[in-house]
């Protein structure tokens, strides 16, 4: 998650917001945390063969997306500000 969401908030406040201040709320992270959970671990197994669902998966998913939220959503700090 700590990728995922580090690329998407390059994404966002290099192309649609258009700023460096700009930090993911806990609704974002979660939903995008629910979102890879379901994509990843339910729906990619039964789409794909060969390819399975573990529990243990979601768990390391949220426990990425906390330490997304704690260390890496933060301001981009431009120029000493």
């Amino acid at each position: 998650m700590p990728v995922l969401l580090s690329l998407a908030l390059f994404m966002m406040r290099t192309f649609v917001v258009k700023n460096g201040a700009f930090v993911f709320s806990i609704y974002q992270v979660v939903f995008a945390t629910v979102y890879a959970g379901v994509v990843f671990e339910f729906l990619g197994p039964k789409i794909f063969n060969g390819k399975t669902s573990d529990w243990y998966d979601l768990i390391a998913y949220a426990t990425g997306a906390v330490f997304f939220l704690v260390f890496m959503n933060k301001k981009k700090i431009e120029n000493g500000e």
